[in-house]
């Protein structure tokens, strides 16, 4: 059951159906649903080539084996569990029922462990993403502009007056727009 509800088709599958039977509020979670699921797999397919890490399945005794770029090794982090968190997050945000759809979500990324087909620190980064992903989505969503994405952006600054000597009073900035 947790392989299938981490499953992206089965997660676009459900937000094509609220999208076509829901309310108007169920169209805009499902867009912003459909956005988070397609944004973190993407992200997820990215740092699985980046990293190459066997399943424990191929590779039972040896958990820390990063062997870098590869299209054979796939591992980390579990795409099921970050499309499952980052779906989960969203309909937890937008009706207050993480109580309900955390422990789904949380499902997926166990029985993902119990198969042998990740490693426990894949399931806990896919969920750490898939959440933020979710949140990303949440917080960016503005009614007015019908779901588009102009103005979504992040800036951090850092105030370095008191860390040290050498950057006196100065103040360091990350601007990072998204996609």
């Amino acid at each position: 059951v947790g392989n299938l509800l981490g499953d992206g088709r089965i997660q676009l599958s459900a937000c094509a159906l609220m999208y076509t039977v829901g309310r108007e509020k169920e169209r805009v979670v499902a867009r912003q649903s459909v956005e988070a699921i397609v944004e973190s797999g993407v992200i997820v397919q990215v740092i699985k080539i980046l990293s190459g890490r066997k399943r424990p399945k191929d590779s039972s005794d040896d958990a820390l084996n990063f062997s870098g770029p590869s299209l054979k090794y796939d591992s980390f982090p579990s795409g099921h569990t970050v499309t499952a968190f980052a779906f989960a997050t969203i309909l937890s945000e937008e009706y207050n029922k993480g109580w309900v759809f955390y422990p789904i979500a949380t499902l997926v990324g166990l029985s993902r462990i119990y198969d042998d087909v990740h490693w426990a620190s894949d399931v806990f980064v896919a969920a750490v993403i898939g959440v933020l992903i979710g949140k990303m989505n949440v917080i960016n969503y503005d009614e007015n502009t019908n779901f588009t994405k102009a103005d979504r952006s992040y800036s951090l600054s850092f105030d370095t007056s008191s860390q040290t000597q050498y950057l006196s009073n100065s103040k360091i900035s990350l601007h990072l727009p998204f996609i």
